[in-house]
């Protein structure tokens, strides 16, 4: 999809919300993804709007990072129509006074936030790894992988 395309789909949106994420890639540089989600009558379109680098991880940088990357795609995005942000949930994000979600919400008083599905699997999967007697659990899902990758792999040898 062409930028002149996403642009104007984000300026009809009914609706629209946003996700975004920050990690460091393998020149150890902070890079953030942004995804938004629209709503155009009635029919919900996901859109991959870009990565940039990031400076600092602080949340009035990361507040500014997306904010400046939706103005630069769409500079007619009328911010009234935000409903939701989604994020992990450092304290860069959520933190009561300066946390990314704070500062949108400060903003735009209505806008939601949706704690990321995914880092919360992650979380919950390291509590239950560092807790005792879980060892028997870990080794099962690894021989389960190993199990499936093996039979996967089998499977397409017979495809092709």
């Amino acid at each position: 999809m062409l930028l002149a395309d996403v642009a104007a789909l984000l300026e009809q949106a009914d609706v629209f919300s946003f996700q975004f994420d920050e990690s460091q890639d393998q020149s150890k540089e902070s890079m953030m993804c942004v995804i938004v989600n629209t709503v155009v009558g009635g029919r919900k379109r996901s859109l991959y709007l870009g990565a940039m680098r990031l400076w600092k991880k602080t949340g009035m940088h990361l507040f500014q990072a997306t904010r400046m990357l939706i103005a630069a795609i769409s500079p007619k995005m009328d911010m009234r129509k935000l409903v939701g942000i989604g994020a992990d949930g450092t304290s860069a994000n959520t933190g009561r006074h300066a946390g990314a979600i704070t500062l949108w919400q400060k903003l735009v008083p209505w806008v939601q936030f949706s704690h990321c599905a995914a880092h919360r699997l992650s979380l919950a999967v390291e509590h239950a790894a560092s807790k005792k007697g879980i060892k028997d659990i870990i080794e099962f899902l690894r021989t389960f992988e190993e199990l499936f990758l093996t039979f996967s792999f089998e499977g397409a040898q017979r495809v092709l």
